[in-house]
């Protein structure tokens, strides 16, 4: 089959494609600033699209967008996620639609689309309304998946949305909680954190995210799919493990705890997943913290 890849600069993206080299497909790549993919796209100018050859690709994967940081009152963050995240999303569909080969869409969306607190489990078919100081970014994804649903409905196309929960791995941009220990360990030795028993995450290192997108493509999957390992993780064994890693007992761990802080879950339901994909071959996350650090 032919595939093609937007956003295949991106964290996910680069892993997806050394990826797919390896597997029974031809990959192709778009990207809006390297040279080194094969098409050079702006996905938020309908322009650019005229320089993908047309009844081509067979697989359409989405792996660009603007990721969480930017506050829910910058209008400068507000443009750059609605060009890549929304109006990005529906230059794909126009482009799609003039298409006669393509009939299926990999869409890598987020668990952040679900209003927290999680319910536990957490499954694909919760309703979702998000809020908090991500809105911005979590409503920009719920707004691509239901784009692509509604566009896919009425154009008889697959299309697999891919929740992923917490993404690591090398190469990773640096934000996040696991960079931001891993940065205080090399200023401070010591790692500071808040609630850290309390508040808990599902860690997915970024190989096997680009596993599931590559099953996916081999799968008559429709709809919603969690991206996950199903094993929560509190902030506080996180760091017990980074600190393990780093082999250096003098490391202290300053955790200040709220007695009125109300616990964060993140108990992933991946009955859906493990359909497609043997998860017992997954990292571990003290495995993916090593080769991160390594």
């Amino acid at each position: 089959m032919n595939v093609l890849i937007f956003g295949s600069n991106g964290f996910l993206g680069k892993e997806l494609n050394q990826l797919l080299k390896t597997a029974n497909h031809s990959t192709y790549t778009v990207s809006r600033s390297k040279d080194d993919a094969a098409f050079k796209v702006d996905i938020s100018n309908s322009k650019d699209f005229e320089n993908l050859p047309l009844n081509f690709f067979d697989v359409v994967i989405n792996c660009a967008t603007v990721l969480p940081g930017g506050d829910y009152l910058d209008n400068d963050f507000l443009d750059r996620i609605y060009k890549t995240n929304i109006l990005g999303t529906q230059n794909i569909c126009k482009w799609i639609e003039g298409q006669n080969t393509i009939r299926k869409i990999i869409n890598c969306s987020t668990l952040a689309v679900v209003k927290k607190p999680w319910p536990i489990e957490l499954n694909e078919n919760v309703n979702t309304y998000p809020t908090g100081r991500h809105v911005l970014y979590s409503f920009s994804k719920l707004g691509q998946e239901l784009l692509f649903d509604t566009f896919a409905n009425f154009n008889d196309i697959i299309v697999s949305h891919v929740r992923f929960s917490a993404l690591y791995g090398k190469n990773m941009i640096s934000s996040g909680i696991i960079t931001n220990i891993i940065d205080q360990i090399k200023k401070t030795n010591n790692i500071q954190l808040t609630n850290a028993s309390k508040v808990n995450a599902d860690f997915l290192y970024v190989e096997d995210a680009a596993r599931i997108i590559a099953a996916l493509i081999e799968n008559n999957f429709d709809g919603v799919i969690n991206g996950a390992t199903g094993t929560e993780t509190s902030i506080l064994q996180l760091a017990e493990i980074i600190k393990k890693n780093f082999k250096d007992q003098s490391i202290k761990i300053l955790n200040t705890e709220d007695q009125n802080f109300l616990e964060d879950r993140a108990v992933i339901c991946i009955e859906n997943l493990k359909k497609i994909i043997d998860i017992n071959t997954f990292s571990s996350l003290e495995e993916g913290i090593k080769k991160m650090i390594s």
